[in-house]
């Protein structure tokens, strides 16, 4: 029986016990903290003698606790019929594991009992002789060193496999004389010298299966994991971090400590709570984004191998490497190890591996030597694709926000994306809409199912579908290939809305006056690839700006104007390309499928809407689902009338019949002709090209506004450079930006609390301590959390006060069905700004509240952290 105490007892409180045991009392017994004891008794009980042994424990007269007793053990002698391995057996092959190190389980008799014989090894039984080692097999265990002289005193040895080790030296001419050896495995090691003579004879005559290609260099080498992993119970984790007691860093996915394993020196990773959490609330990627960024990573590569004049090879394909943007469009990155081809063989051999462990081909990345097709890094990373098994930052998009788990994003987005239009327009307060978003397969099962606009109701000629007031965001795009500007004008290539995009240039070129400035976005002039659009930065006017004193937002207004102004200066390259065409034909695009008419009428529209760009472009204020999405070319029934921009159908429809476009008469007998004579007709050469209208608002309900507030420590003062050290030590950056999200104001303000209270420690031991205590309540006095509470309400009362109007002004201006519409849109974004400070302001007054003694004096402060 075996006794600890593991309890800390208090002053007032003893354990203190007896056992009686065959009518004899033993004790009393008692027991320090974490100190043990144990009782026994060694009068053995003979099976089947029909005797018992009894025994009790109960505490003392004194003892305010009960007994207690940790654990109990029972030694009993089992008796085995089966016979012992032969003495020669057992000796050599404990020399052999002694020789090699070997870490299997190999304890006890090696064949004996029958059903728990060593690993890797096979024996022979006989009634009438002890059990003989028939069978021996060490590959893949990492051996080194010579192969060990003891392996021919297994003399019943028939089978020897010693493959994919690193064995050198010569093979031993002693293993010809076991007798009854049939098969022996040498291969993938790195042996030297001749195969004895006798083995090779015995090889020919088929008495012997030799396999011992003893070339230095591993071509195809079966690692086994067994040897290379290895489970570690929580008692041998303590045993090896001493306890967890050395900390060596601290990151985003748990703690590092230092530990030993025998003389080897390791680090020991401790998963955090959080980071289990956070795998469990990731959000998984639609089968159809994983396939578009599997194509556009392909498409990446086939650009490098045969767009690029030479050739580039990126040698490092892995998830981490493919880059997602805001629509998940995928781009190749990182060419660090990236390696340019000669263009004039047809052929190339590298002898030189390069990439990630685990990407590259597990063959090639041991040997250190390439073959011929080896396409392990790409497999990889569709396999990871299809699987999600890639870290998060690659392939697992999450959200900002509250986080929901995949298919319950997965549902979300698909309803925003053909959800119910009538019911969304009048959630949003806009005309009555009869139109819904429909869609339908595509021709290609490949391709995702197309989208279309269709009745929700009977339609007559000249009924209006849907009407959108003019705060609307227009977005006119259309991503180029690798032909020239001039190419895909003179071969009716371009959509009529890039041609407007260049119209619009060339006034702008001309020297005209306009409203609009065309730029293009994410420009690749390697590539000659990227996005024409068109936009205003003159959307709001100085005057305007003012309804955004105090805000953030003016600056990023401004700064995203002049970016405007600088990609607009950088065009000259695209004019090098198509000024010819421009200059001669000034207001007219040469091609007979985008008529001036259809510029003009798609100006027009354009012109008479207002641009919320502050809604989609600075606030973050997703956009509601598309109201229309023509995959076509020709001119729609899109009309603007008095400030608004309506849908007018030109003939009946019956409810769900999908809207077609309107075409003018000359075009239309083009259509019907292409029809009579049995040829697929297409609106317009350029199938891809959209016109996308969406709805402006500002939602105060989105779950991704935020505020971000800086905190600064201090790193100018010679006196706190040793703290600087400590901080940076524990991954403490000087400056940390926080994320304030609508309705979770007050997680935001004790998310900062942790780092704000290293402001207020003086010692660099203290600051230490407060960054290495486990849990979310830091060892600090009252008065200093009063001086970090006070420090964050002084910073949000000075923002509020800095906003020229109060939030009570703000809901009177609101009120107003006359405010200006760009007044309006100011005025909702910074009332919300000012909700959200609010929040945060009543979070740190109430936590002020909360304080043992909520009116203490605070400390004095000198290292106060500057919050912005």
């Amino acid at each position: 029986m075996y006794f600890a105490e593991v309890v800390r007892l208090e002053a007032n409180q003893s354990r203190s016990f007896m056992i009686e045991a065959s009518n004899t009392d033993y004790g009393p017994y008692e027991f320090d903290y974490l100190t043990a004891g144990l009782s026994y008794d060694f009068e053995p009980l003979s099976y089947g003698s029909g005797r018992t042994k009894s025994f009790s424990i109960f505490k003392t007269e004194n003892s305010t606790l009960p007994p207690i007793i940790n654990a109990f053990e029972i030694y009993s002698a089992k008796y085995f019929t089966q016979s012992e391995t032969h003495k020669e057996d057992v000796d050599a092959i404990t020399k052999i594991k002694s020789m090699y190190g070997i870490k299997r389980n190999w304890q006890g008799d090696p064949c004996a009992p029958k059903a728990y014989f060593w690993e890797g090894l096979n024996c022979s039984y006989d009634d009438s002789n002890p059990p003989r080692i028939t069978s021996l097999n060490l590959s893949s265990s990492g051996l080194m060193g010579a192969i060990s002289d003891d392996i021919s005193n297994l003399v019943m040895l028939q089978i020897l496999d010693l493959s994919n080790n690193k064995l050198n030296g010569s093979v031993l001419y002693s293993l010809s004389q076991l007798p009854h050896l049939r098969v022996l495995i040498l291969e993938r090691n790195e042996l030297t010298g001749s195969v004895p003579l006798q083995l090779i004879e015995r090889s020919n005559n088929g008495s012997l299966l030799l396999s011992c290609i003893c070339i230095y260099g591993i071509q195809h080498q079966d690692v086994s994991l067994e040897s290379i992993q290895r489970r570690f119970t929580y008692s041998e984790l303590l045993r090896i971090t001493n306890n967890f007691s050395r900390i060596l860093g601290k990151g985003g996915f748990g703690t590092v400590y230092h530990g030993c394993i025998d003389d080897t020196q390791v680090a020991v990773k401790m998963l955090s709570q959080s980071s289990v959490k956070d795998d469990e609330k990731a959000n998984i990627l639609t089968w159809e984004r994983r396939l578009r960024i599997a194509t556009d990573a392909a498409q990446g590569l086939e650009y490098l191998h045969h767009g690029c004049k030479p050739p580039i090879v990126h040698r490092d394909v892995k998830c981490t490497n493919i880059l997602l943007n805001e629509t998940f469009q995928a781009k190749l990155a990182d060419f660090g190890l990236s390696k340019i081809f000669p263009t004039d063989s047809g052929t190339h051999v590298t002898t030189v591996v390069a990439g990630t462990f685990g990407y590259v081909d597990p063959e090639v990345s041991i040997s250190a030597r390439t073959r011929p097709r080896f396409l392990s890094s790409s497999r990889t990373v569709r396999r990871r694709n299809l699987c999600s098994a890639c870290s998060f930052d690659t392939l697992v998009a999450g959200k900002e926000g509250k986080p929901k788990h995949g298919e319950v994003v997965s549902k979300k987005e698909k309803e925003e994306e053909s959800g119910d239009l009538k019911s969304w327009m009048h959630d949003h307060g806009l005309p009555p809409c009869k139109v819904v978003l429909k869609e339908r397969p595509s021709h290609d099962e490949k391709l995702r199912p197309m989208h279309y606009v269709a009745a929700s109701e009977d339609l007559q000629v000249g009924d209006v579908a849907f009407s959108v007031p003019n705060s609307l965001v227009v977005t006119l795009e259309r991503v180029l290939g690798n032909e020239t500007i001039a190419e895909l004008l003179t071969t009716n290539k371009l959509s009529e809305l890039a041609c407007l995009a260049l119209y619009l240039m060339y006034e702008k070129k001309q020297g005209k006056k306009s409203f609009w400035y065309p730029y293009i976005k994410e420009l690749d002039r390697q590539r000659g690839r990227g996005q024409l659009a068109v936009e205003s930065p003159l959307l709001w006017s100085e005057a305007e700006l003012a309804y955004l004193t105090g805000s953030p937002t003016k600056a990023e207004v401004l700064e995203r104007a002049e970016g405007i102004k600088r990609e607009y200066n950088e065009l000259d390259t695209v004019w090098f390309m198509a000024g010819s065409l421009f200059q001669q034909y000034p207001y007219d695009i040469p091609t007979e499928a985008f008529p001036f008419e259809i510029f003009k009428q798609a100006f027009v529209a354009i012109q008479s809407c207002v641009k919320v760009s502050l809604a989609r472009r600075f606030a973050l204020v997703p956009l509601g689902p598309p109201l229309l999405a023509y995959r076509s070319n020709c001119k729609s029934m899109l009309t603007a009338v008095d400030g608004a921009v309506e849908l007018v159908v030109d003939r009946p429809y019956k409810a769900g019949e999908s809207i077609v476009v309107w075409y003018d008469m000359s075009f239309l007998e083009y259509v019907l002709w292409k029809v009579k004579a049995g040829i697929t007709c297409r609106c317009g050469p350029q199938p891809n090209s959209k016109l996308l209208l969406n709805y402006g608002f500002v939602d105060e309900d989105n779950s991704n506004d935020r505020l971000a507030i800086e905190a600064a420590l201090s790193t100018e003062d010679p006196q706190y450079q040793e703290k600087r050290m400590v901080a940076q030590r524990n991954g403490k950056l000087s400056v940390q930006v926080f994320h304030v999200y609508v309705g979770r104001e007050k997680e935001a303000v004790s998310d900062m609390l942790p780092y704000l209270r290293l402001g207020y420690v003086s010692d660099p031991s203290e600051m230490q301590s407060v960054i290495s205590s486990q849990g979310p309540i830091c060892p600090v006095s009252p008065c200093m959390e009063r001086a970090v509470l006070d420090q964050l309400l002084d910073y949000f009362t000075t923002r509020l006060a800095a906003y020229p109007t109060t939030l009570g002004e703000d809901e009177s201006l609101l009120a107003d069905s006359n405010l200006n519409p760009k007044k309006r849109v100011a005025t909702q974004l910074v009332r919300l700004e000012k909700k959200m400070l609010d929040a945060c302001l009543q979070a740190t007054v109430d936590l002020i509240k909360q304080l043992p003694g909520h009116d203490v004096s605070p400390c004095p402060a000198p290292y106060a952290p500057s919050l912005k």
